[in-house]
């Protein structure tokens, strides 16, 4: 049993001396194997830093009124095709009656500055249809004409005084929501128009797109399926070159592959001159052309419907064709491939393949000066981005409304934090520009490497003599750190294949050490070929069944290892075996210190999709004195749902155990909470704020405990923004690469309504920096000071365990992520619902799919092994 909260105790340093506190002037120094870390000259704390951003200023502000009109009745569910049908509706069936055209929000409502002649209870009626080969007035009730209904509503009209309201700070309410989404509807009215592909959130456009092979293609921010002729498309996927090579069985590897693939992607039909008909691929049949069906009462094949009707001649009538009618049909319809177009613009849904994540990645990397000349329209040849700013001046929608945008970056004031020490075993350093190196650093916290075996299931590629190799650079890793690292026990080599042998001849191998309370650890080698069910069947044994930690490496890796790399990989199996790396120390967190304290990081992992699996909820807690150890709970729950459901119980557990484990429970909550949008702030935050509350109350009744209940801090990280700091190239904030120094922090774009920040933590590697938004929900704690809590989040993106440089968000939201991710690993290998990770429904509008069976996805969802519980294994 634990005892009640104690006082005192910290080792407050006084603050950061010398040179170190601002992180320049010092030499710079080199880690073995890798390049040096610069350090840059910074401005000191609390100085005003000026930086241009990607933003621009409204000058003005609406000047009419606007009214509000209900539309799509019937309702039409999918997206795209309401932007469509308002569109045409606009600008072909009836320009004379919506001039000055209307607003449409994308989903029933239109915003008119005039009013329509619709009078209140009396509807306004079009019948349109989407073809062009209407030479007659399309009539309601007819084959492929759409009735489309306008009527008023009894919202009264949208003013701009509503906008003045709120930025002055005044309370929102229901008008002033209105207000501010109107006004966003008239932003984002011409780029919606003039893009190729949008969606409720996004448009995207596509000046220099990229072809990166498999049937893919990368525009700016958009990962798509290659339009064109499905013939085509199918044979980059698979990466063949004859047509002929697409003449497979129903049981091919090929086959099944391919049919994941294009299901239910829309596909463009034409089989007369100027005539397309849209349809959904549903599933794929073998010699389509030899397909046989009922036609007047007499059997042909779809070859001989095809030239008798349209004249068209199959050029192969044995290739796989495709399936446009629902499993359920009465009649299957068949259509070859070779008469079809892929509709462009269509979303890639699933995970990115593994073998295009690099081009994705050099893709998407601007180098920062680019991406703002972009912005503004002055970008140059080579990088291609449309940019939306330029058109606002033009825009007849905010010429109607009487907005002004500048076309000048927004400039903001903001400031950048000491850089906190980050403490190895031995005197603290401080990081210039949020990197540091291992070189003469021991890991402050080392844990005992006494039993471990190195296996190889890279049996192509890896022998036993090289293994030996492996482990002998591992074990000298370990202990320049500071570990002890017995000699390998073992080395083994086994096919891909036999993994399920390989792990249980490592598991009688280990078990009697194991059992006895030795450190005992697996160093498992991967083919680099993707094998996600090599990846499962180990982890699930580790995790799950016998609680023996494993640290995975690719085996291409080891191809170009260096010290560096080996003393990367020394840090993971110090934190697998329960050590620690290293601390930080800041005077924001040695206040903290004097008192008992928990840091407490929480997630959400939706499927993609169309993928029928449900959500991830986790949530990490600190357990040591230092803020640097962090145990996680799992769980799944229905698909799509943000908040946490069982959030009470999981807190409860752990403040439980983190009193179990100093024998005093916590003074202070900081909690961290990802992934939640504005609108989600005042319901699902609310909420889960009155869960950690119900929870703590719980618990000090069932423990008897006394003494004050901890002061709860809530703040949620927001990282899908687009805010964006460009410091000029002369300024002291520039990295040298044209990104910000790490470090930044502003509240200068805060919400007129909230406590709220955002902060550049880390360096970027390579191309543009992004800073997190930080919305302070609940603060206990430090009572809003904006300023503590920039400077302890700051130091939180220090304790990131297996990196050697800040991170974008603090460390334990990092790691409630990571812990997320590993759905598959608590499923048993055999279970059937892997299977459900290889199928996904792209077509679906809103994101959900198939139907969930989530009592199957908990009976078979199981926790990790109680030896692997309480350290970091989902790093």
């Amino acid at each position: 049993m634990y005892q009640q909260p104690y006082q005192g105790r910290g080792r407050g340093r006084g603050g950061f001396g010398g040179g170190r506190g601002g992180g320049g002037g010092g030499s710079s120094f080199r880690g073995r194997g890798g390049p040096p870390v610069q350090a840059h000259s910074r401005p000191p704390p609390d100085i005003d830093i000026k930086l241009k951003t990607n933003c621009f200023s409204i000058t003005k502000l609406p000047q009419k009124e606007y009214y509000q009109y209900d539309a799509f009745s019937p309702e039409i569910k999918n997206f795209n095709r309401r932007q469509e049908l308002i569109h045409k509706l606009q600008n072909v069936v009836n320009p004379d009656f919506f001039t000055p055209k209307c607003i449409f929000d994308g989903t029933r409502i239109l915003f008119s500055p005039r009013r329509l002649q619709v009078h209140e209870y009396q509807d306004f009626t079009f019948s349109m249809s989407m073809s062009d080969r209407h030479h007659t007035r399309p009539m309601a009730g007819q084959r492929g004409v759409c009735t489309i209904r306008i009527a008023a509503t009894s919202a009264e009209p949208v003013k701009t005084d509503h906008l003045k309201q709120l930025a002055s700070g005044v309370k929102s309410d229901e008008k002033t929501t209105t207000a501010t989404n109107l006004l966003q509807l008239l932003l984002c009215q011409v780029p919606n128009q003039n893009s190729l592909v949008h969606t409720a959130r996004a448009f995207y456009s596509n000046p220099g797109a990229g072809d990166i092979g498999g049937g893919l293609e990368l525009w700016r921010g958009f990962f798509h399926y290659k339009g064109g002729p499905v013939v085509d498309l199918a044979m980059s996927f698979l990466g063949i070159r004859n047509p002929r090579d697409l003449y497979f069985n129903d049981s091919e590897l090929g086959f099944r592959k391919l049919k994941s693939f294009l299901r239910n992607l829309k596909i463009e039909i034409e089989l007369r001159t100027g005539e397309k008909k849209i349809r959904a691929i549903r599933g794929l049949e073998p010699r389509a052309g030899e397909f046989e069906f009922s036609k007047d009462g007499e059997t042909m094949t779809v070859q001989q419907y095809l030239q008798s009707c349209y004249g068209i001649v199959l050029s192969y009538p044995r290739m796989v064709g495709l399936i446009l009618s629902p499993p359920n049909a009465d009649v299957k319809v068949v259509v070859p491939m070779e008469c079809c177009i892929l509709k462009p613009g269509q979303i890639y849904k699933q995970k990115v393949p593994d073998d295009k994540t690099a081009d994705v990645v050099r893709f998407a990397t601007l180098r920062p000066g680019e991406r703002l000349a972009a912005i503004t329209g002055r970008g140059s040849r080579d990088v291609k981005l449309d940019s939306p700013v330029l058109s606002y001046a033009n825009s007849e929608y905010l010429l109607e409304a009487g907005v002004q945008v500048s076309q000048i970056p927004l400039i903001i004031t903001g400031r950048f934090l000491a850089i906190p020490d980050v403490k190895f075993r031995g005197a603290p350093i401080t990081p210039p520009n949020g990197a540091w190196n291992l070189r003469n650093q021991l890991v402050s916290g080392p844990s005992k490497l006494e039993c471990w075996v190195v296996v190889s299931f890279d049996g192509v590629s890896q022998n036993e003599s090289q293994l030996a190799q492996v482990a002998s650079h591992l074990k000298t890793a370990c202990e320049r750190l500071g570990m002890y690292a017995a000699d390998v026990k073992a080395v083994r080599v086994f096919n891909e294949q036999a993994y399920e042998r390989g792990l249980q001849e490592v598991q009688k191998m280990l078990m009697k050490d194991f059992e006895q309370g030795k450190k005992t650890l697996v160093v498992v080698i991967c083919p680099d070929r993707n094998n996600p069910n090599l990846r499962q069947a180990v982890k699930y044994w580790s995790d799950i069944q016998t609680g023996i930690p494993t640290q995975c490496i690719r085996s291409s890796k080891l191809r170009q290892a260096n010290t560096q790399y080996y003393e990367n990989v020394a840090l993971k199996i110090n934190l697998r075996l329960g050590g620690r790396n290293f601390t930080v120390e800041s005077p924001v967190f040695q206040r903290l210190k004097q008192a008992p304290f928990m840091i407490m990081g929480a997630d959400v992992g939706h499927p993609s999709p169309g993928l029928p699996r449900p959500s991830v909820t986790s949530l990490v807690w600190s357990r040591d004195r230092d803020g640097t150890s962090y145990v996680t709970f799992t769980d799944v729950q229905e698909p799509r749902m943000e908040a946490i459901v069982n959030l009470g119980p999981m807190v409860s557990a752990a403040i439980d155990q983190f009193g179990r484990v100093n024998k005093y429970p916590p003074q202070k909550i900081l909690f961290y909470r990802d992934g939640l949008s504005e609108g989600e702030f005042s319901t699902v935050a609310a909420n889960e704020v009155e869960q950690i509350r119900s929870a703590v109350n719980d618990l000090w009744i069932k423990r008897n405990l006394k003494g004050d209940k901890p002061k709860l801090t809530y703040i949620v990280v927001g990282k899908r923004h687009h805010i964006t700091f460009f410091p000029d190239k002369d300024s002291p904030a520039d990295d040298g690469k044209g990104n910000c120094l790490a470090g930044f922090a502003t509240n200068e774009l805060k919400h007129p309504l909230t406590t709220d920040f955002y902060l550049q933590s880390h360096s970027a590697i390579q191309g543009t920096a992004r800073s997190s938004h930080y919305t302070v929900i609940e603060d206990e704690i430090y009572n809003y000071n904006t300023s503590q809590l920039q400077e302890l989040s700051f130091s939180l993106c220090h304790i990131y365990a297996k990196a050697t440089r800040s991170v974008s968000i603090p460390a334990p939201v990092y790691y409630a992520d990571l812990a997320c991710s590993r759905l598959a690993y608590h499923l048993s290998p055999s279970s059937t619902l892997h299977q459900s990770d290889g199928v996904s429904s792209h077509g679906s509008d809103n994101g959900r799919g198939r139907e969930v069976n989530i009592a199957q996805w908990k009976a078979e969802f199981k926790t990790v092994h109680n030896n692997v519980a309480p350290i970091m294994y989902f790093l």
